[in-house]
């Protein structure tokens, strides 16, 4: 979402602000946050530090408020569909367990204006599956990132037969 909307993503921790991020949002005139992660990973003390920064009342769209992290992804899929007209007809998936391949490949996605769903690695996320199918008829490629120690083969073909 970051990359196809051509806005920094900037890192926050469930503690606070970092100096740089508060420095970083003060230097570009931020004036409108999309915040990812729910309750458990960032409090929302840590939100109002960010609101407090930016001058907003409440973020403009926060996603992970209900769900695991698989069922965030599947819906900032949806919104960079209706928000940015991402299309669907090439999707990619990346492990939710580990982060190299979602931020290289979310790049690569955005690139393409492409959705990016996360998965388990060893068996495939509901929420991709459910994205997936309901999809499926105008998905013509679907990419999954990382080898099969990031996304067993297994996985891998379950999440294609949902997409075709």
């Amino acid at each position: 979402a970051s990359a196809m909307s051509k806005r920094p993503l900037l890192l926050v921790n469930g503690r606070g602000v970092p100096a740089a991020t508060a420095s970083a949002i003060k230097a570009l005139g931020v004036k409108q946050t999309v915040v990812f992660g729910g309750e458990g990973t960032l409090p929302n003390p840590v939100i109002s530090s960010v609101l407090r920064l930016t001058g907003e009342s409440a973020p403009y769209q926060r996603f992970g408020m209900g769900g695991s992290r698989y069922d965030e992804a599947a819906a900032a899929a949806s919104w960079c569909m209706t928000e940015f007209g991402a299309s669907a007809t090439t999707v990619y998936v990346a492990s939710g367990e580990t982060f190299p391949d979602s931020v290289v490949g979310g790049v690569l996605a955005a690139m393409g204006k492409n959705p990016m769903l996360l998965t388990s690695g060893k068996t495939p996320a509901n929420a991709a599956i459910s994205w997936l199918a309901a999809r499926s008829s105008v998905i013509t490629q679907l990419v999954v990132l990382g080898g099969p120690g990031s996304v067993s083969n297994s996985t891998a073909s379950l999440l294609g037969g949902a997409a075709y």
